[in-house]
């Protein structure tokens, strides 16, 4: 401006190279989303479940993609530009060129924006630990049951009968690779059980809700097939299932303490039901089994041996390897023994959880890239921003060391500088994530929206983060020659 540039020039010059700076990463984000796409889509994926997703690079993405390279330029790129060429022309001349006062200005600006873009990587990543913290505890729940290893086989077919399904399970116990074989009506995690009302004489119910229980008929080795522990009592016999009316039955362990609090629950009564019905014994307690998801709260259930055809029953084969390597096997087994019957699934327990769970899964991998690209573009800024301090206060540091500060007084001036911001960031941080992260109780699974745990981890992971960004601006400040410094002065 000094020597005749316009206002007008010098803003256009530093708008083009702005256009120019958001243009190169404009197209660099469109090719790594192309890229990032494609391999979400194979990360997400699994053998038994493959994910879909119709993202292309459209001309919907290119306008998006221009609209944010607008915003920008505009934001950092034209703004600045205006505030660089604003201001006395006299007074800036005079200033050393790294002291002006526009340079001073944009160093405030620079700490705001860092201090702000702490803040919200610190929500990000507080979010996202709670979202993956909450999938831990989902993927680490006691189901009550074994998942791995378990083949189910949904039958149908009017033509089935309690023989056809003992004569399958027998013979299904000698296939090779099977150790255990059984049958039921109802499957952990599918959530389609008959709910009935339950009578225990001597309990006095607060509410009809406290006499709902949910009903499984099983066969004798269910519970083996499905390594649902036995906590008390004894297991079916083949005796308990051939009589036509059931007058035992086995209940899981919520449901004894529900009835028989402080009591031993084996060898009591219960009734299902009707009150004209007769009552049932308790032979066992076994494990609670998760039968509406594992989100959901567990209920009261019980067991009574298979007597009815019912239209759906499920076969389940405990294999001794890869459950799926039994599926042809199983297949022949079903045809040659009755071709009425007909199968409607085959498919792995493993395979029903990581379906139940894929939801989660999805959002709490979403959530950890994100994070991750929050903290690096976060040591990215820390970097910047000390960076043009650094060199800033180049004359400062050189007028220090010459008055006899030592290289350890420089490094402690440049980490509490940038400590200074990342302190103040990551508490406005912690208090915004401590009201934001409220609407989200509902996705977390064993914790609360302010997990201590968490929130350290997210904490020592930003400190340890901002200590490797400093380090590079802090060692090139303690590396100022004093003499080349002060020979501008």
């Amino acid at each position: 401006m000094a020597i005749g540039a316009s206002r007008w020039r010098l803003i256009r010059q530093m708008l083009a190279e702005a256009v120019l700076l958001g243009s190169a990463g404009a197209i660099a984000g469109l090719l790594a989303a192309n890229w990032t796409v494609k391999s979400l889509v194979a990360a997400l994926s699994t053998k038994e479940l493959s994910v879909q997703l119709d993202a292309v690079l459209d001309a919907r993405v290119f306008v998006f993609a221009a609209a944010l390279l607008a915003i920008t330029v505009l934001l950092c790129g034209l703004i600045p530009a205006i505030a660089a060429t604003r201001g006395d022309l006299t007074s800036n001349l005079k200033v050393a060129g790294g002291n002006a006062p526009h340079a001073v200005s944009r160093s405030r600006l620079g700490s705001l924006l860092l201090g702000a873009q702490i803040s919200i990587s610190a929500i990000v990543l507080i979010a996202a630990g709670l979202l993956i913290h909450s999938l831990f505890n989902l993927e680490t729940y006691n189901l009550g049951f074994d998942a791995d290893h378990v083949l189910a086989v949904a039958l149908t077919g009017k033509g089935a009968s309690k023989a056809l399904y003992d004569q399958l399970s027998d013979r299904a116990k000698y296939l090779p690779g099977v150790k255990a074989a059984a049958y039921s009506v109802m499957l952990p995690l599918q959530g389609d059980v008959l709910g009935i009302n339950v009578t225990v004489p001597g309990y006095m119910p607060g509410s009809a809700a406290e006499t709902h229980a949910y009903l499984n008929e099983v066969s004798p080795g269910y519970f083996r097939a499905m390594r649902i522990p036995l906590l008390a009592g004894r297991d079916f016999t083949p005796q308990d299932a051939a009589v036509q009316v059931p007058r035992v039955v086995i209940i899981s362990r919520l449901m004894a303490q529900h009835y028989f609090a402080g009591k031993d629950a084996v060898g009591q009564e219960i009734k299902i039901g009707g009150s004209s019905r007769p009552p049932l014994r308790i032979i066992g307690v076994v494990a609670d089994s998760v039968y509406f998801g594992v989100r959901e709260k567990t209920s009261d259930v019980f067991y009574i041996p298979y007597g009815r055809t019912t239209l759906h029953t499920s076969l389940i084969l405990r294999a001794s390897g890869n459950p799926r390597a039994l599926t042809s096997a199983a297949t022949d087994l079903i045809r040659s023994l009755d071709r009425s019957v007909k199968i409607e699934s085959i498919q792995t327990m493993r395979h029903t959880l990581n379906d139940s769970l894929h939801e989660d899964r999805l959002i709490g991998f979403l959530c950890g890239v994100f994070a991750a690209l929050a903290l690096a573009l976060t040591c990215v800024g820390i970097y910047g921003v000390l960076s043009f301090q650094v060199a800033c206060r180049t004359n400062e540091i050189g007028i220090r060391m010459a008055l006899g500060a030592h290289r350890c007084d420089i490094l402690s001036l440049i980490l509490l500088r940038g400590m200074r911001i990342l302190t103040a960031g990551l508490a406005i941080g912690i208090v915004g994530a401590l009201a934001i992260t409220r609407v989200m109780a509902h996705m977390l699974f064993g914790l609360s929206p302010s997990d201590l745990l968490t929130y350290s981890a997210v904490v020592l992971v930003l400190l340890l983060a901002a200590l490797a960004a400093l380090y590079l601006p802090a060692r090139r400040a303690m590396k100022v020659d004093p003499m080349v410094a002060l020979r501008y002065e």
